[in-house]
């Protein structure tokens, strides 16, 4: 089975190193761009710990290894030290395949590609509190830039060898939540975003596309206008020359989205198990509303008497006469005598014989002579109809 199709795969991205970018060549080449600043240390940053967790994973595999895997972060004062990216090359991919699991629990697939408008993606925010939740929203939105893989050595404390391991990653530009959206059924606002200045230290970073969830549809805001009027941008790597002051994230745009906005209700969205949101589940009003009486506890588990078998017979009333009118004494005994007399009646009357082999003089409707002369009849019939072919 072709992985980009395999259901075990989360993502699928292309393995081959047929479009090599030297990364030193692609900075100069850059070099003023806001969208490039920083780019290799923060990098770098990014590929650490996911290098680390690469080696635990090895390691947990092959429990034999000679060193244990140290436990490094990104805020170490040498990590440029701890990451080597083999040949200084990150191999550049067109698309990106994410398989995903619907609210209905079908499998689905989004497909983004760089060069054209269909590459925002969503993730899932690292919030926690709920005034976080409710000012920034439960989601991240991204506009990926490009989709790479490089090869990394870890060269830090406890390395194990000099073994390349290969890493995909995202560049993208991050989009600022401006409003959360859709909380409840009773909020029909859409999400707004909107990017942040080029010069922000949070405008561009690096995704690994295991978080990502899927696609998504961002909406420009035409009302608002775009930020450079005059068509003329900052960035060529960022195109932010087509910029809107806002987006909105269309939210509506089919089922599994929608139901991502409504925390919980959706079956396949393992993410949002026992975290849904009492505001976004169906108002009281919309249910049926049954009024139990409940007993008490010790009535519940006494034995019924007869009395009260009664009382739930009949319901309290009083319980009409059901005895058999047969066995009953106001029966009028006029009347089963009438009713003795017709059954002797019918005892005494003789059933009719039925003759095994009925005579043609008293059956005439069986008689031999007459089925012959309709079978001959049938035969002219049925000649003169193949003759008229």
């Amino acid at each position: 089975m072709d992985p980009m199709f395999s259901p075990k795969v989360q993502y699928s991205i292309g393995a081959n190193e047929s479009s090599p970018v030297d990364i030193p060549t692609f900075l100069s080449w850059n070099h003023g761009d806001p969208a490039v600043h920083g780019f290799l240390a923060k990098l770098r940053s990014h590929l650490l710990p996911r290098i680390v967790d690469v080696l635990k994973q090895e390691q947990i595999s092959c429990p034999d290894a000679a060193h244990p895997v140290p436990t490094a972060t990104a805020t170490d004062n040498r990590v440029e030290s701890q990451i080597y990216i083999h040949h200084d090359r990150m191999y550049h991919h067109k698309k990106v395949c994410f398989n995903y699991t619907t609210h209905d629990v079908r499998r689905g697939q989004d497909i983004i590609n760089c060069g054209t408008p269909n590459h925002n993606i969503m993730l899932l925010s690292s919030t926690t509190s709920e005034d976080e939740v409710n000012s920034g929203g439960r989601y991240l939105y991204a506009r990926v830039l490009g989709a790479y893989h490089v090869n990394v050595v870890y060269m830090g404390p406890g390395m194990l060898d000099y073994k390349p391991r290969h890493i995909d990653f995202l560049w993208v530009r991050w989009y600022h939540v401006q409003r959360a959206g859709t909380t409840s059924w009773k909020n029909s606002e859409l999400p707004m975003v909107a990017f942040p200045p080029l010069a922000s230290e949070s405008a561009f970073g690096f995704v690994d596309p295991s978080d990502v969830l899927r696609a998504c549809h961002i909406i420009p805001s035409f009302a608002r206008g775009q930020v450079h009027r005059d068509g003329i941008g900052l960035s060529s790597r960022a195109r932010d020359k087509d910029d809107y002051k806002a987006y909105y994230v269309g939210c509506f745009s089919d089922g599994d989205t929608l139901m991502r906005y409504h925390w919980g209700m959706g079956i396949g969205h393992i993410h949002a198990h026992g975290l849904a949101d009492a505001k976004s589940l169906p108002p009281l009003s919309l249910l049926a509303e049954v009024e139990v009486e409940v007993e008490p506890e010790a009535d519940r588990n006494a034995e019924p008497t007869e009395d009260h078998l009664s009382d739930a017979r009949t319901g309290g009333e009083e319980e009409p006469n059901c005895e058999d009118p047969t066995t009953s004494g106001d029966v009028n005994d006029d009347l089963d005598d009438d009713n003795d007399d017709d059954d002797e009646d019918l005892d005494d009357a003789e059933m009719p014989e039925i003759d095994d082999d009925p005579d043609d003089a008293f059956y005439p409707a069986f008689s031999m002579s007459l089925v012959r002369e309709v079978s001959s009849t049938a035969a002219r019939l049925e000649l003169n109809d193949f003759s008229a072919f």
